[in-house]
């Protein structure tokens, strides 16, 4: 029975056993939500700082009355002094806290359509790591590309650049659910051919970074490399 189960840890050769509700005790750590610690410059939010994907909140009145007051007014200070909040952050209940920041964003509009909102106001959940998560690794003398291979490199990138929007990428796995719906409902033989623009276009990219992969290529590979193929060693003849 769930009532017999004993739990226990070995200390010191003497076991210490817990019943369930002291094992409850220990896993809850304190109730959902947010609890401020302080505030801190953006500038102190390090690249190697990033743990995992975060989340966006923004205030809701129909659950906090008053929270988008408190809000907005938090979220503009935070924009003005270019700050963000470090906070212990509770998911759910038994589930230990995490130290998070949550770094402002301010609403974006676009220009040429005032009713088009690229980017809501609000906060992005940045989870922090603890001293544990960050490790020193042992330097390797590796060698580094020169100057011109970097330049290279970067013509690439900027060739590539683009500025995303949403809106303009539907999902490729929802539109061929309802295709497939919409040709089993009418009867039909084939479904809809549908553009999936998350496919990169391979002619389009060539046409702008062609001579940049070329030059590359020159800079990086032997002569005669050909990419995508390996040369096989010839077969040994017994003699």
């Amino acid at each position: 029975m769930p009532s017999d189960i004993q739990y226990g840890v070995d200390v010191s050769n003497r076991r210490v056993l817990f019943d369930a509700d002291e094992i409850k005790g220990i896993k809850k750590f304190g109730d959902p939500g947010f609890e401020i610690l302080g505030f801190k410059d953006l500038s102190c939010l390090l690249p190697h700082h990033y743990v995992k994907p975060g989340h966006f909140i923004y205030p809701d009145e129909k659950y906090v009355e008053g929270s988008s007051c408190l809000f907005n007014a938090l979220l503009k200070k935070c924009l003005e002094k270019n700050m963000f909040v470090l906070c212990q952050f509770t998911a759910r209940r038994n589930t230990p806290p995490r130290l998070v920041a949550l770094i402002p964003q301010a609403e974006e509009i676009n220009k040429k359509d005032p009713n088009d909102r690229l980017a809501s106001n609000g906060f992005h959940v940045y989870y922090l790591p603890y001293s544990d998560d960050i490790r020193t690794l042992p330097k390797n003398d590796i060698p580094r590309a020169s100057d011109d291979q970097v330049d290279a490199f970067k013509n690439v990138i900027r060739g590539l650049k683009f500025k995303y929007r949403p809106e303009r990428f539907e999902n490729p796995a929802l539109q061929t659910l309802w295709r497939n719906i919409e040709a089993t409902a009418l009867n039909k033989d084939k479904t809809e051919e549908f553009l999936d623009l998350t496919v990169p276009n391979v002619e389009n990219q060539n046409k702008k970074i062609g001579e940049y992969v070329e030059e590359i290529k020159q800079m990086i590979f032997p002569p005669g490399y050909v990419m995508g193929q390996t040369k096989r060693a010839a077969p040994k003849r017994k003699v």
